[in-house]
């Protein structure tokens, strides 16, 4: 007699789950639709471990709201690059370099567009968010950006193409600098 009082709320749970997601159609038979959230550049800044000292740095920059809309590609320091950048300039925290110079970096890091490395061509010119600066491809040692910075290597790009709502997150092994 239990088995009997249970089914009916168990039946009735399973139907509203069964519902809840799915649309009507003009021919009057339910559909599922999915839903996808696809976390935009902000969210996955946010997420991702390996990019505290990325969130620190937007965020006091007042950036992040940036990668919240519109469509870009960040080529995206991890937190060993920061640390990197810090050792080899006598910083003990990224307070201790200047909003400006912050800011420079982080224009220098975005473009105004959305691009897949696939369409990263050898000595292509990128357009940064800094109007008087850009990166050049390189792909003569893997992919790699060469900036303006004469004192500055090549810049590996480590990890590429997390695709995001609005743009491309791409992981690089250094900071960019202007």
């Amino acid at each position: 007699m239990k088995k009997r009082t249970l089914f009916y709320p168990i039946l009735l749970l399973i139907s509203i789950l069964s519902f809840h997601s799915c649309e009507i159609e003009d021919d009057g038979i339910p559909r599922f639709i999915p839903t996808i959230d696809i976390p935009t550049i902000a969210d996955i800044v946010r997420e991702n471990p390996d990019m505290d000292s990325l969130e620190v740095v937007l965020t006091r920059i007042n950036l992040i709201h940036l990668f919240n809309d519109s469509s870009y590609t960040l080529f995206a320091p991890s937190n060993l690059a920061f640390r990197n950048y810090l050792d080899s300039n006598n910083f003990q925290q990224i307070a201790d370099i200047s909003e400006t110079k912050l800011t420079r970096m982080m224009h220098y890091s975005t473009l105004w567009y959305r691009i897949v490395s696939d369409s990263l061509i050898q000595g292509h010119s990128l357009s940064t968010l800094n109007p008087l600066k850009n990166l050049v491809i390189d792909r003569g040692n893997g992919l790699q950006l060469i900036t303006t910075d004469t004192s500055q290597g090549p810049v590996n790009i480590v990890f590429t193409d997390i695709k995001a709502d609005n743009g491309i997150v791409n992981i690089v092994g250094d900071i960019l600098r202007p």
